[in-house]
């Protein structure tokens, strides 16, 4: 059950923070690139950085080893929808995959946190 979807700036992409349906207040995000190419349309869900570093280190593997190497990873959840709207925009603008649950910097240099 998708809570905010939103179309960023003026591309095809869209920016998507959803709830587990069999747990409400459990909040993830997504991105879907190129969404209106029917063909080359491909949503990437955003990962937990700070938990997968953990898990690379107990697997032994290096530190930036891709997330499908490894046995066990973790999806970025929150129980605050803005905090993952703002998680999920940073990924997009920065291209990343994963993120870490803390607070980080934003564009005003102020920290965005949860409430």
């Amino acid at each position: 059950m998708a809570i905010r979807r939103e179309r960023y700036a003026n591309s095809d992409d869209y920016l998507c923070v959803f709830a587990n349906e069999n747990n409400p207040e459990v909040f993830m995000g997504f991105i879907d690139y190129n969404y209106k190419s029917k063909t080359d349309c491909h949503s990437v869900t955003i990962e937990d950085k700070t938990r997968n570093d953990i898990q690379r280190k107990k697997e032994g593997l290096p530190h930036d080893c891709p997330l499908d190497e490894l046995h066990k990873w973790c999806l970025l959840t929150s129980d605050d929808p803005e905090f993952m709207m703002k998680k999920v925009e940073y990924c997009y603008e920065h291209n990343l995959r994963e993120i870490s649950n803390k607070p980080y910097k934003g564009k005003d240099n102020r920290n965005i946190e949860r409430d």
